[in-house]
Order: C-alpha cells, then sequence, then structure tokens
C-alpha cells in the first residue's frame, strides 16, 4: 500500500512540473513564497526576548490573543481558541518535535526548555497539519536555539531564583550549558512545601558542507528536578525528574537549477521521567520518538510553488512495551493570480495500528486593496492518542477529528495594522478522560467553540509603539446552549506598550480576563508586568522585569494558586 502511495504521490510532482514548465530560479532577494504575514504567525525575535527576560517559557506566550495555561503536577495545559489539549499543539525545537509519547495528552514538558538559549520563537496560529502533522491543531510553536553569537547571561530574583548560561558558537561548531532554579511557591493552602526546581541544560551542533550539500548535526540533553503539589493529596510533598536527550541529523540542498529545495532529516529523542510517590499510580515513564523525513519546496513558475514531504515516524513507551508507528506524505500547492493567493492541499497518514486518513487544507487570500487582506481557511485534522492513553483505554480509542474554519479581515501599512478574525472549530471524535478510574475512552458528541478575534497594533513615533487586542471565545453543548469553556476566559483584553530611546527601554503588559471558567467558579482578574532595561555598551545590557506588579490573586486551575508580584533582574553580553 505505501509502495503504491508513493508511485502516486511521485507521479504527481511530475505532471506538475510538466503543466508549469517555466521555472522561476530562485536569486538573492527574491522574496521566499511561503514565507508568512506576521498576522498568520508572531514572531518573537532577539529584540523581544531581551525586552520580555522571560522567567519560564508561558511568559513569552501569555502575550498571544486567547492564549491560556495551567500547570499541574509538572505537566502544562496550553488552551487557544476553544482548543484545551496539550496535545493540539505541536512543539518544535530546532525542528524536532517535543511532545512525549509518554505525557497523558502528548504534551510537551515546557519547563525543561533553555530559555537563556532561545535566538527566537514562531507561533504558527490555527491548523499547520498539511505540512506539520497531527499535534498541529491549534497552533505549532518553533523554537529555535542561539547558534549564531557568543553569550553569557546571569541573573537572580524573587523565591531565591538563579540562572546561569553560555554558549560558545564558532563557525560551524558550537557548545551552550545552562543553570537555573528557584524555590518557587507552594500552589496548595494546606502544604508549606515550596515548588521549587533545578534545570539544567547543554549541547553542542556542528555544521559543514560538502558539494552544495550542507550538514547538520546536533545533541542536546535537558534536565529539570522539580517538586509540586496534588490536590488529592495537599499535604504530601511530590517530587519528579525528568530528561529529555535530542539527536538530530539534516541535510538541505538544491536541485535541478534551483527548482527545488530538498531537506532530509534524522531525528531521535529519548523521554525519561521519575515519580518516586507516582503519578497517577506509575513511578517511571521512559519513552522514545524517531523521525526521518524529506521535504522539498518546487518552483515551478512565477505563480505556482509547491510543497511537499514523506517520512515516518516510530513512538515508543519502552516500559510498557507499547509501539505506534506512522508513515505520511503531503502536498501543498500555492498558486497566485493577480488579487487571489489560494493555497490547498492534504496530508495522508498510514498506520497499521489505526485507520488511514486524509486531512485537507484550503486557503483562499483575496487582497482588496494594497493594504488589505481578507481570507478564508478551512482544515480537518487527525490527533492519535497518545502512547499513555493507548495503555489507559477504556475503549478502543480512534483518531481524534477537528473540523477548523476561520474567515478574516486585515490592513497593514508598515506604522499600523489591524484586523479581526472569526473562528470556528467542531470536534467529530473526541478522546476524553474518565476521572474516577482514570482511563480514556471515545466521546462522540459534536461540540463546537466559536470566537473572533480583534487587534491593532502602532508605531505612534520612532520611539514609543503600542499594540493592543480582544479575544472573545465561547462553546457550544450538545443541546446547543452556549457556555463558557472551561480554563478559558470568555473575555481576554490586552494592551502593551514600549518605549525605546537610546540605551533605555521600557515595556509595560496589562491583560484582563473577564469570566475566566474553572470546574467550581468564574473569575475576573488583571495582570500587569513591567521590563526595564538598559545598554551599557554595544554587547551589554540590563534587564529587568517586575510581574504581577499589583499583586493580583488568581488561579488557573482549582486550588492551585499563582504567584503574586515577583522580579527578576538579569545580566548579558555578547562576545
Amino acid at each position: 500500500m505505501l509502495r503504491n502511495a508513493v508511485k502516486s504521490f511521485l507521479i504527481v510532482l511530475l505532471f506538475c512540473g510538466s503543466i508549469y514548465g517555466e521555472v522561476t530560479v530562485k536569486g538573492k532577494g527574491t522574496r521566499d513564497p511561503f514565507s508568512r504575514t506576521t498576522l498568520d504567525s508572531i514572531t518573537l525575535g532577539p529584540d523581544d526576548l531581551k525586552k520580555l527576560s522571560p522567567q519560564n517559557f508561558f511568559d513569552l506566550l501569555k502575550g498571544i490573543p486567547g492564549f491560556h495555561y495551567s500547570s499541574t503536577g509538572g505537566f502544562v495545559e496550553m488552551r487557544f481558541r476553544g482548543l484545551r489539549e496539550g496535545r493540539h499543539f505541536l512543539v518544535l525545537i530546532d525542528g524536532v518535535p517535543l511532545n512525549d509519547p509518554t505525557a497523558p495528552g502528548s504534551q510537551a514538558l515546557f519547563s525543561q526548555i533553555p530559555l537563556d538559549l532561545i535566538e527566537n520563537v514562531i507561533i504558527d496560529k490555527g491548523p499547520q497539519g498539511v505540512s506539520d502533522g497531527a499535534n498541529a491543531v491549534a497552533a505549532v510553536i518553533k523554537i529555535t536555539t542561539l547558534k549564531s553569537k557568543n553569550s553569557f547571561q546571569i541573573g537572580g530574583g524573587s523565591y531565591n531564583s538563579s540562572q546561569t548560561s553560555i554558549a560558545i558558537n564558532q563557525s560551524g561548531f558550537g557548545l551552550h550549558f545552562s543553570k537555573n532554579q528557584s524555590d518557587g511557591i507552594s500552589s496548595q493552602k494546606n502544604n508549606l512545601d515550596k515548588d521549587g526546581f533545578f534545570k539544567r541544560n547543554y549541547g553542542l551542533h556542528y555544521s559543514s558542507s560538502f558539494n552544495s550539500w550542507k550538514y547538520d548535526l546536533s545533541f542536546r540533553n535537558d534536565e529539570l528536578n522539580q517538586h509540586y503539589d496534588q490536590t488529592l493529596n495537599p499535604e504530601k510533598n511530590y517530587t519528579a525528574q525528568s530528561r529529555t536527550r535530542i539527536y538530530l541529523l539534516k541535510i538541505d540542498k538544491e536541485l535541478f537549477l534551483d527548482q527545488m529545495d530538498l531537506s532530509l532529516q534524522i531525528d531521535l529523542t529519548k523521554f525519561e521521567r521519575y515519580y518516586p510517590l507516582g503519578w497517577p499510580g506509575y513511578t517511571k515513564f521512559i519513552g522514545q520518538n524517531s523521525n526521518g523525513k524529506a521535504q522539498g519546496k518546487i518552483y515551478f513558475s512565477a505563480r505556482h510553488s509547491g510543497r511537499w514531504g514523506l517520512g515516518h515516524k516510530k513512538a515508543l513507551f519502552l516500559n510498557k512495551n507499547l509501539s505506534l508507528n506512522t508513515t505520511h506524505l503531503f502536498y501543498q500547492h500555492q498558486f497566485h493570480h493577480k488579487k487571489v493567493h489560494v493555497i490547498a492541499g492534504s496530508r495522508y497518514v498510514l498506520s497499521s495500528d489505526f485507520s488511514n486518513h486524509l486531512s485537507p487544507h484550503l486557503e483562499i487570500n483575496y487582497f482588496l486593496k494594497p493594504s488589505w487582506r481578507s481570507r478564508f481557511k478551512y482544515s480537518k485534522t487527525y490527533t492519535l492518542p497518545s502512547l499513555d492513553q493507548i495503555s489507559s483505554q477504556k475503549e478502543t480509542l480512534e483518531a481524534e477529528v477537528i473540523d477548523q474554519y476561520l474567515l478574516g479581515v486585515e490592513k497593514r501599512h508598515k506604522t499600523f495594522s489591524l484586523g479581526s478574525d472569526l473562528f470556528y472549530s467542531q470536534y467529530h471524535n473526541k478522546i476524553t478522560c474518565e476521572w474516577s478510574s482514570c482511563l480514556y475512552y471515545m466521546d462522540h458528541n459534536k461540540r463546537k467553540v466559536f470566537g473572533s478575534e480583534f487587534f491593532v497594533s502602532k508605531i505612534l513615533t520612532p520611539f514609543f509603539k503600542v499594540r493592543g487586542f480582544y479575544q472573545y471565545t465561547r462553546g457550544l453543548d450538545e443541546s446547543g446552549k452556549t457556555v463558557d469553556l472551561n480554563y478559558m476566559a470568555r473575555n481576554h483584553f490586552g494592551l502593551t506598550t514600549d518605549i525605546t530611546k537610546g540605551p533605555l527601554f521600557w515595556r509595560t503588559s496589562a491583560h484582563f480576563f473577564s469570566h475566566y471558567k474553572t470546574n467550581e467558579s468564574l473569575q475576573d482578574y488583571g495582570l500587569v508586568d513591567v521590563s526595564l532595561g538598559y545598554k551599557t555598551t554595544k554587547d551589554i545590557s540590563l534587564h529587568l522585569n517586575i510581574n504581577n506588579i499589583f499583586n493580583q490573586s488568581y488561579f488557573q486551575k482549582e486550588n492551585y494558586f499563582s504567584k503574586g508580584r515577583h522580579f527578576y533582574f538579569k545580566a548579558r553580553t555578547f562576545f
């Protein structure tokens, strides 16, 4: 079956090439037709990372409209545009998936990510399942680590927090090391033990080229020891140790007189998690992801281009003797003519354990005026259960199926942008946990979520910028009644101001959450963060962050309290 599918896939590529015979040769300075606008994706570059000076990964993401998260027992659940499962977010670090197959929802362990060594973060909003696969439902978070500069950072702050990191990068070779720790707070009323952590990251990379082939080889090791609380036994002080090791080989080449870009990648990721007191009922989770894939871009003509890929993934839950094999191939075509720009494609996934499926995607952009664009998107995504869910299934699990629609309009100018999106998602199958037994089953109720997002940004002066947004999110239950969604706010407002004058900068971020729903209550609360910085020389800068400056008391999940006012100071130099 796979052989026939691959043959058909190659025939389609050759057919497309024969239709669009004219070849467009890419030259330096030519815009890559696959680049995204900043309204389809959010890029946090070196300047944003400098001003945010994040203490955890979610300090980077909390400014995204409609983004929520909660942390319990060492796991983090993210929510965005009504989609509220960790498995709906694909997390990549230097192109390697961090989603753990042994985690309850295949979510990534964000606490391990080395914040001091990140060069940029790109968040692609909405479904990206054709090019990125099953977990790319709500968003894809792409993390790139620092490889081009030498850096040294040191810092400390509230809760006895401290950090140290160093990165040495020379031509074709680099290594890095970082250490981060904090005493934290106790998230439970009846437990005075603080939920601190100790994190260590190190790695190296090597790159070279031979006969126009580019080679990248890298290894990284991320370790985390942490304390946490559980509502079932709040008096206990639980501990967890986790480690992730990544081995990566990537090869790139331009083929056929620049008509095609080819990228080959092989990666192996090993996950280890230990819970001395059990979670839930187990003390050890050992898993592994191995991926081999080929991807490319084809430039048929000035109007037509395509993106293709094929690959194989094997996920293992080693201490439970479980495995899941999937093979995929996809093609996505891009066409533009005058005011219309169309992207259409599909991804076909084969598995010996689940039914094969086809995931289609369609995007139509219409440019009303030079600075105005309207867009429509549709995507159907299939997300397979994690190996942990398979090991604890009450009944035979299937792929989770979600239809997503988006309709939007936006205006973009070099000093001003605004826009609005309407989004709607419908579940056909949903993997659900029966909390009394901790077993998983398929829920076939066609739940629906919907909402709208408005955003605006303006450069008022060369040194003063302002950005704001509002997002509204609701759901429809089985009877068609409009309801608030658990662990999400019905209304989310945000306002950020940036002031940069010479060596000084000041960023203020304010967020207000209305009708934030938990299982037991609704909350309204606001958070204000301030970031100050001073660049002493060309390569040395000082940073001070004050988060939750008004000491707001709130919780994102019942009985799990969040931090009050806290600060962090950091010094950074490039050399």
